[in-house]
């Protein structure tokens, strides 16, 4: 991805298309870190679709003001933009109120209003328990009909159950042009807000509303249950439903997340996108990572909910230790059906343009049918398989940058560990091989017969002894990933497990260079059909196989 802007501390660059057709991104930064004194807000401008930035200009606020931070933009039906964004009344050693505020430009933000506007923010059960309590936005507004929707999360002290989504309804923000006659209503009513009661979280922060066809909202967040979570409303923000942890389908599985920005998205097109990490935390004190890999699930709407494709991997990242958290805090950016994103991993902010083909493959997961065919380097039918034959002679792949996909029908008359079902290794010691392991798995192990082998396996409970499956084993050597697939479905590792794909060690490049594969087949063998692909297939591809 293009460059926008690198810092100590960057966070939330967000991006609006204004009126004279450029694009303004919003960043909160710091030369420091991320609590660091001299937090403030910046703006940058391109005029060619991302590619290229102009200078970050401190314009919003005067550089003395207390820490202006973690701003969303706004742009009117007649071009004037404003910016939602936090503000805190005296230093932070005083530890004071912290304000949600607005301000407006109407030359696209070259110049903003001098004059600063207050949300209505009303005392609710939180600040009755610790005093006045802030919180802050990670949403950019959005229109239902003639009203704009601005999400807050509300927090409390540290240490506490907290956090709970709000939002401020305007029904005269896109034509008014006094911003002191401007109206607000803050939603739900009463003393608690958009919460799941019964999920086991000690937060439930960043929520974010993305509207249905028929101008439901559906709200997304992010808690430290190592699911994000979710709910509807069906009356315009006034009341919540259906609030618990957010799944791919209804009744189906939750959507694995740290305390990370979890993101959905509503094209012009009416379909949804949505930004996630697709794992738990790592542990209960690194409640907010990782973040090194990215993945996105492309959404469409059916009675009244978003049903989410399976997730596919979009971006990744290995400096963690240099770098931090990983990457989060996106905006999306839709211009002439060609699809952006902005990200930061907290010290550069970018911008990376969508492959469309990744994007048609997630919307297209559930209805199309026609198997790839590209890489496809062998495939053995059922009669060669059931006519005795059992080896293959097949190149190595490389897996710096390369990979390769191997597909296969099995059906085991018992699922006991150590049957051996597919070995593609050289004399050298180097290649993968696919075994049974415990637990009921099937296990596929890397190895270039100098560094220490590498392995995945299926999640326990997906395989039934004498029922036959389809198993997909994806390597990719960009992200250095392992994926698994039962029957078509993408492995996210069940209940227990935090996650249901592997990485593995950059030194694994080179398996080898040639093999013969031995398969594990026969007129009364397990294996009933297999298929090797010399490049790692998209999940959505190997759906169809």
């Amino acid at each position: 991805g293009a460059l926008i802007f690198r810092n100590g501390y960057n966070d939330q660059p967000y991006v609006v298309k204004c009126r004279d057709g450029s694009w303004l991104c919003v960043i909160t930064t710091s030369a420091i870190a991320e609590s660091g004194h001299d937090r403030t807000l910046v703006v940058t401008r391109s005029r060619d679709q991302g590619r290229s930035w102009s200078e970050v200009r401190y314009a919003i606020e005067p550089l003395e003001m207390r820490q202006p931070s973690w701003a969303t933009l706004y742009v009117t039906p007649y071009g004037r933009l404003y910016a939602f964004y936090n503000l805190r009344e005296r230093p932070v050693e005083q530890r004071s109120r912290i304000n949600y505020v607005y301000k407006h430009s109407d030359d696209h933000g070259e110049t903003w209003s001098h004059e600063r506007f207050p949300m209505p923010i009303r005392k609710i059960a939180l600040d009755r328990e610790f005093g006045g309590t802030g919180g802050w936005g990670v949403c950019p507004p959005i229109e239902i009909g003639s009203n704009v929707l601005v999400s807050y999360t509300r927090f409390a002290p540290p240490g506490r159950s907290q956090g709970q989504g709000f939002v401020f309804r305007s029904d005269n923000l896109q034509s008014e042009r006094d911003p002191k006659k401007i109206r607000w209503e803050m939603l739900p009513a009463g003393d608690h807000g958009i919460r799941a009661e019964d999920v086991d979280s000690d937060m439930q922060e960043e929520h974010i509303i993305t509207p249905l066809a028929n101008g439901d909202l559906c709200c997304i967040w992010r808690t430290t249950s190592g699911y994000a979570c979710q709910g509807y409303s069906r009356d315009g923000g006034q009341t919540w439903s259906d609030c618990g942890p957010a799944v791919y389908s209804p009744g189906g599985r939750q959507i694995k997340h740290p305390l990370a920005c979890c993101r959905p998205f509503h094209t012009s097109g009416g379909r949804y996108l949505l930004w996630l990490h697709n794992v738990k935390p790592l542990s209960q004190t690194g409640i907010y990572r990782p973040r090194d890999v990215v993945w996105l699930a492309g959404g469409t709407q059916k009675d009244g909910m978003i049903h989410w494709s399976q997730p596919e991997v979009f971006l990744y990242g290995f400096d963690l230790p240099v770098r931090g958290l990983g990457m989060s805090y996106p905006d999306f950016i839709e211009k002439d059906g060609r699809f952006w994103v902005t990200a930061t991993d907290k010290e550069d902010a970018r911008i990376i343009e969508i492959d469309p083909d990744l994007l048609e493959g997630l919307w297209n997961q559930d209805t199309r049918r026609d198997p790839p065919t590209d890489g496809l380097v062998l495939d053995l039918e059922r009669d060669e398989l059931k006519a005795g034959r059992s080896s293959a002679a097949v190149s190595l792949p490389t897996l710096l940058h390369g990979g390769f996909t191997v597909d296969f029908n099995v059906c085991l008359d018992d699922l006991a560990s150590g049957q051996p079902l597919l070995d593609c290794r050289s004399e050298e010691g180097g290649g993968w091989s696919i075994a049974t392991d415990e637990g009921g798995t099937l296990r596929i192990v890397l190895d270039d017969g100098r560094n220490p082998p590498e392995s995945w396996a299926t999640d326990p409970g997906a395989l039934r002894a004498g029922q036959e499956h389809r198993i997909t084993f994806i390597v990719d050597g960009g992200p250095n990933l392992i994926l698994a697939l039962v029957d078509g479905i993408l492995c996210d590792g069940g209940d227990d497990a935090r996650r249901g794909w592997g990485r593995f060690s950059r030194r694994l490049a080179d398996l080898g260079g040639q093999a013969t594969l031995q398969i594990s087949a026969g007129p009364q063998g397990p294996l009933k059909c297999a298929r090797l692909f010399n490049r790692p297939l998209r999940v959505s591809e190997a759906c169809r196989l």
